[in-house]
């Protein structure tokens, strides 16, 4: 039986829309700011991506593990976004249509669920680079200086985001969990960004939780590839008729 702090860690890497911090004063480097921007400036001319991510979580005391993997598209000029993933074995498919996720359940097999989401007045928060993007606007931030990935020459920020509230949706998400309230005791954000053109070559979210006596981490990788391709993402015609409206059973 999975411990409760391992579901809390996953949940924390799916919704993305959180975090805590200690501390009251945060302390912002002038030139990780000024990057940041130059960054968020560069991701909202961006027209479409992809991405490949890989997720893993532990507990501490009991050795329990739960992995996965899985591609994302994004385009931003027709407002939607697919993630085909596999976590812990099972496998997890949502587009987002605008406002709307639709996922692929897995019990019952065959069936969909159509959830609206309130993604603000920009709908690119709910992606996952965009989410991140936003933790990294709050709490500390640190300039790395520079790094080289795959021969690219890349500068490095990180960041320990201040507390706010976990979303109840999955808009950032595979769509596997949507909980919220997780009792998060850490979370830190690492962001690589090519150094010539400001685009995000890499992110990596950490948390730390606790429930149930136990400790899960959490740890998110993602590559960001492909900007500005042809991302043709067409929603199945099943899933426009979604038979579950409250997200699939057991989610």
């Amino acid at each position: 039986m999975r411990r409760p702090s391992l579901h809390v860690a996953v949940a924390v890497l799916l919704v993305l829309a959180g975090c805590s911090v200690f501390g009251t004063e945060a302390v912002r480097e002038s030139e990780a700011v000024d990057r940041l921007n130059a960054t968020q400036d560069r991701v909202n001319a961006t027209s479409s991506y992809r991405y490949d991510m890989t997720i893993d979580v532990s507990t501490t005391r009991s050795d329990e593990r739960i992995s996965g993997d899985g591609v994302g598209e994004v385009n931003a000029t027709a407002r939607r976004k697919v993630v085909d993933a596999t976590i812990d074995g099972k496998s997890a498919l949502t587009y987002l249509d605008n406002s709307t996720a639709y996922t692929k359940c897995t019990s019952p097999p065959g069936y969909w669920s159509g959830q609206p989401l309130s993604t603000g007045p920009n709908w690119t928060n709910a992606t996952t680079l965009d989410r991140q993007l936003g933790l990294l606007r709050t709490g500390d931030l640190y300039h790395n200086g520079t790094e080289t990935i795959e021969g690219r020459e890349v500068v490095h920020l990180s960041g320990r985001p201040r507390h706010s509230a976990l979303a109840g949706d999955s808009a950032g998400s595979s769509g596997v969990l949507g909980l919220g309230g997780p009792n998060v005791d850490e979370v830190t954000v690492d962001l690589w960004v090519d150094a010539a053109t400001n685009r995000p070559v890499r992110t990596e979210l950490r948390t730390t939780a606790r429930a149930g006596g136990e400790t899960g981490t959490a740890n998110l990788s993602v590559r960001y590839r492909d900007y500005g391709d042809r991302v043709r993402i067409a929603i199945p015609e099943r899933a426009r008729d979604p038979f579950f409206e409250d997200g699939c059973p057991g989610s």
